[in-house]
């Protein structure tokens, strides 16, 4: 798998509001990629500007293809890792976040309850421990992402 960065302008009058290069084919980066379909954006039409990228992961020869478009470029994973996690900051993500807010919320009442809290809801509550969901850590590294679906990543 390689992963494409992908230019994104502010469209215009009756067009949509991010418009994408013409060889992008939302279904086939979904069907074809990393999954998510978009691993990060830029955020930079959000906050007013003219045009901003995104991050996407597909399959070697589609990746190729796709680079084959000016708008479209192959980046390794490091620089990949350096721009998720410009990226987040950017747009103010928090580095922790709730990957199953049923389960804190569960922990949480147990908690309030003075009920003892078993090995999966510590493990759950444990930011760097990604064995199971709760309270997780982003992952800004490429070939962790890739290795935890069984994939790997081609520079």
């Amino acid at each position: 798998m390689k992963v494409v960065k992908v230019r994104i302008r502010r469209g215009g009058t009756n067009e949509n509001m991010m418009v994408y290069p013409a060889r992008y084919r939302a279904q086939e980066v979904d069907r074809c990629g990393l999954g998510p379909a978009i691993l990060a954006y830029q955020g930079a039409i959000g906050r007013g500007q003219g045009e901003e990228y995104c991050l996407i992961c597909l399959q070697d020869p589609i990746a190729d293809i796709y680079a084959k478009d000016p708008n479209m470029e192959i980046i390794s994973a490091d620089e990949t890792d350096r721009l998720m996690t410009q990226w987040n900051k950017d747009n103010g993500l928090p580095e922790e976040y709730s990957g199953d807010p049923n389960r804190v919320q569960a922990v949480i009442a147990k908690t309030l309850l003075n009920m003892p809290l078993s090995e999966e809801d510590k493990r759950a509550m444990d930011p760097d421990d990604d064995s199971c969901q709760g309270l997780n850590k982003r992952v800004c590294n490429i070939r962790k992402l890739a290795e935890k679906r069984g994939q790997k990543i081609v520079e």
